[in-house]
């Protein structure tokens, strides 16, 4: 049986990842209050150029980082199992399952096949949508 604290801190690590890649990649505002940087302009063209020292997203590194991270973190929280879907521009970037859907058979979890139901954590999921259409 799932922990209802190890869901939750899976998927706060999940949550952060994902706002990690979204700040990435997008220009970053200037913070209110002091700061030690150098002012920015007010406005800044949009444009698809990354900044310095960013490389694209690619399966292969997204996959190097989660297969050392979401194990870890399975065996640490005593979860059984987990998907994790990455989907970057409209288009599934990264789906891999992690851990077993029936440890005591020990069928591994798939990202296509093994049903997670969301239970209570479902009204994050909607907040984070709502939250993101602000």
């Amino acid at each position: 049986m799932f922990k209802r604290t190890a869901m939750s801190s899976l998927f706060g690590i999940a949550l952060a990842f994902s706002a990690t890649l979204h700040l990435s990649s997008a220009p970053r505002a200037q913070e209110a209050g002091p700061s030690s940087a150098a002012p920015q302009a007010a406005s800044h063209p949009k444009t698809t150029a990354q900044a310095p020292g960013s490389q694209e997203l690619t399966a292969d590194d997204l996959g190097a980082f989660l297969d050392g991270l979401v194990p870890m973190q399975l065996q640490r929280e005593d979860i059984a199992g987990a998907v994790v879907a990455v989907v970057k521009d409209g288009q599934l970037l990264f789906a891999k399952g992690y851990g077993y859907s029936d440890a005591a058979k020990k069928t591994p979890v798939t990202p296509d096949s093994t049903l997670f139901r969301p239970g209570s954590i479902s009204k994050l999921f909607t907040w984070t949508a709502v939250m993101q259409q602000v």
